[in-house]
This record gives C-alpha cells, structure tokens and sequence, in this order.
C-alpha cells in the first residue's frame, strides 16, 4: 500500500509525485521465522525508485517489519496501473529448518496517476469602471481588478493575491480564498486606488497559490497586467465680453445687444464626456438673452476647445454694477477613465456689467 503522503494513500497519485511504498509479510503461524526471506517489488513503465542505491527492488524482511520505497510516479498521467510484490525467497520455519508455508507469496496494488493539481486559464483585467478597462487610469481614481482562473479538482485551499506597485492601495486584504478546486472558474475582485501621481506601464500581478491533494506539495501561478496612470481630467473655465469692442470693460448703454464667450480647458490629460454637462449663464434681472436670436438658451453643451457663446440684451434702463455669472451647470462631465465627475480649477466665473443711459 501506499503509506505517504496521506493524500496518495488511496492509491491515486499525481504526475512526478514521490511517495511511498510500503509492503509487509505477516506471519500468521506459531513457529518463528528466520530472516532469510527476501520480497521483489516490480513497478510499471515510467514509475522509478528515487533511491535506487538503497531502495533495492529486492529485499530482505522478518515477519512484521515492514518494507518501504522511495517511488517517483511517471511525468504523463495514466490509468490505473499495478504495483506488484512478490515473496521471491521463502524463509525458513525455524523449528523444522525447511521453508515455511507460504499462504499468500504476492499481492498487487492499481496506482491511478492523475495530472498534478494545477490552475490554468487565469485572467487578469480591469473590469471596471467602464473607462478603464483598456489599463487607462486617471490619477487617484478607484478601480476594480477582476481575476478569473479554473483549479484543477485535484487542489484545495487555493488562494489568489494581488501585487501591487507603489503607490497603489486597496482597502482589504491582498490575498482572496478561493476555496478546493472543482474544475469550475473562480472568481477574485479587488477595488484598487490608483496613486495621485501619474506612472507609465506599472506592473500589478495576481498570484496564486494551493495544495495538490495527492503529493500535498505546493504549487503556484499565474498571471499580470501593466497600467498607466495619468493625470485626472481638470476643466477651467474662462469667459467674458468678447462684442462689441466698447463694452469690453463691462459698460453697456441702454438695451445693448452684446456677447459673452466662454472657453472650457481640460489642464488633465484623461479625456472627458461632456454627454448631458452643460455649462449656464446667470443673468441679473432686467438683462435678457437676445430677443432676436430666438434660439438663444441660457444652457449650452460645450467641449474643451471649443468656444460657447451666449448672444444678450443689456437693460432696458440705467442700473448699478450687476454680476453675470457664467459655471458649469449639474450635471457634470466625467472622466473619461475613472467614469466619475472630472475636477475643477474654475468653475465659475463673475462677469461685472454697468448699464449707462447713452449710446456705446
């Protein structure tokens, strides 16, 4: 029988495994045996001794001791295959002085190698949000690594770490359980936290680690994914009077059509999705959008990049210096990487008007 480790003892085995063999010869009479027996064990192809120097296919036993190999199984799996043990030379009966009566002279054990345990089809990702998926990240923003891989039946309390590089944090812990192995995928999830700074190609690996339930050794793998971490998108804003030139400085005459520009800047390098985002002019009472551009809105889409103008009326009466307020309207534009609201330097920008009675 197999006698080590306990998890080969029932006879199935896996590729390149050592253990051990054990055979006993029992005597079941009253007279005792001398010493002169000898056993033979004869192993299938691709099995071999691992000491063969001491681990002699024959050997000498007394009645009771038992026997043991050192046995490596074979590198390819198999079906089951028989280890065979013969009594070879018959000890003598010590009161007769003639070989004793052999009741059973061999016995024979079926081994069954199977692949050494093993996890195969790992995957590592990004999974989400959406925007990092292609292992963009924008700076500080969290993400979730997902790892996916199938261990083999033969493996239990097999586990799944991540490595990080500097910088990078998660709230919980680096090493998931997942559990023996069914042949069936396994699933692990972390929420990561990129670092503030911006990095180019870091490497963050998952390892994995279990127990071959045969030979009881260990055996690890698997898999990793390289990431860039770039600025966050940023958007400034600027606007003013941009016509007619004389009321550059804020001061209308009564019922002056004139216009405000704003620009938009992305300072970040992750892209953004101004999808929904709008950016408002708030007017003080008595000024108006323009009465003759009937399109006109106080809320308009914008992009980075591209200038958005609002067409207006001064009052229609001299009044003291008022604020227009020009900001970025809810809801705000994302981050193209982390899908999350992008920052803000300026957000909103206090436009001074004067209306004078005469004539600009």
């Amino acid at each position: 029988h197999i006698s080590y480790p306990e998890g080969a003892t029932d006879d199935t085995v896996s590729t390149d495994q050592q253990f051990v063999f054990a055979a006993m010869v029992e005597n079941t009479g009253e007279a005792e045996l001398d010493n002169s027996g000898q056993i033979t064990l004869t192993l299938p192809a691709g099995f071999t001794r691992v000491y063969p120097g001491t681990d002699s296919l024959t050997m000498s036993f007394a009645a009771g001791q038992e026997i043991t190999w050192t046995i490596q199984a074979p590198a390819t799996a198999s079906a089951a295959q028989p280890v065979y043990v013969e009594i070879t030379r018959t000890p003598r009966d010590i009161n007769i002085y003639a070989d004793a009566f052999v009741q059973k002279d061999a016995d024979t054990v079926s081994i069954v190698t199977e692949d050494a345990a093993d996890i195969v089809a790992c995957s590592t990702i990004v999974s989400s949000p959406q925007g990092a998926v292609d292992l963009r990240l924008s700076t500080g923003q969290d993400f979730v690594v997902t790892f996916t891989a199938t261990p083999s039946a033969n493996s239990r309390s097999n586990t799944a770490t991540i490595v990080l590089p500097s910088g990078f944090t998660i709230p919980g812990n680096q090493t998931i359980q997942l559990g023996a192995g069914d042949g069936t995928e396994k699933t692990a999830e972390w929420t990561v936290t990129a670092p503030e700074v911006v990095r180019s190609a870091d490497e963050i690996s998952v390892s994995t680690a279990g127990t071959d339930d045969n030979s009881e050794s260990s055996f690890t793998g698997c898999g990793k994914i390289y990431v860039d971490v770039v600025s966050g998108a940023v958007l400034n804003l600027s606007a003013g009077i941009s016509s007619p030139d004389d009321a550059l400085d804020g001061n209308l005459s009564i019922d002056l059509p004139f216009t405000i520009t704003a620009d938009v800047l992305n300072s970040g390098t992750a892209g953004i999705d101004t999808t929904g985002a709008r950016l408002e002019i708030v007017l003080p009472s008595s000024y108006s959008l323009d009465r003759d551009v009937p399109e006109e809105t106080l809320r308009k889409t914008f992009y980075p990049g591209t200038p958005v103008i609002w067409k207006l009326r001064a009052s229609d009466s001299a009044v003291p210096p008022r604020i227009i307020t020009v900001r970025f309207a809810l809801p705000s534009a994302t981050d193209e990487n982390s899908n999350g609201p992008v920052g803000y330097g300026t957000s909103e920008v206090p436009i001074g008007v004067t209306t004078e009675a005469g004539t600009i």
